[in-house]
């Protein structure tokens, strides 16, 4: 609930890669939208231990960094948040992320019971095991990631998109 408007808020996740790269973006303009982002590296290895294809990921990137330039020039706020920053600092960056958002900061935003909920959706079964388990956000332990060439290769076709994005990330 945004008690500062009284109503309840909705919150959609939108994958980026479900989106054609040509796609028309004018229906995300009359919501509030943030971008999360994270080392294309970590992304690949993640995505290539569910499916055997790890190529479409990265088209996330690129989309998102048209969709941040899409409502940018239009004048309307995007703010972007690395995942590794959000496990570093939590409470700090959900507090500007929400604050950029105009909606309010819940403590239930960092500390939650454990199981599934049915608003985890579809993806839950495939992604949420360790959210499902969890009852907050962890310290991050820092994980070396070897991808194996292809997969190397593949990380590499995000990089510019993701570094360009990650420099105009919120920050702690």
């Amino acid at each position: 609930m945004n008690a500062a408007r009284g109503k309840p808020l909705t919150f959609l996740k939108q994958i980026a890669y479900h989106l054609t790269a040509d796609a028309d973006l004018s229906f995300i303009i009359p919501h509030r939208n943030f971008l999360l982002i994270r080392d294309p590296r970590k992304m690949v290895a993640s995505f290539a231990n569910k499916y055997d294809d790890a190529a479409p990921i990265v088209e996330s990137y690129a989309i998102e960094r048209r969709i941040f330039d899409y409502l940018t020039a239009r004048g309307i706020p995007c703010p972007i948040v690395d995942a590794a920053d959000i496990l570093a600092a939590p409470e700090t960056m959900l507090r500007k992320l929400c604050s950029m958002l105009k909606i309010e900061f819940d403590e239930a935003m960092i500390a939650w019971p454990t199981g599934a909920r049915p608003e985890d959706g579809p993806w839950a079964a495939h992604w949420y095991d360790a959210v499902t388990s969890s009852t907050g956000f962890r310290t991050p332990v820092e994980k070396s990631v070897d991808l194996p060439p292809e997969l190397e290769a593949i990380a590499d076709t995000a990089l510019a998109d993701y570094r360009a994005l990650h420099e105009k990330r919120l920050t702690a």
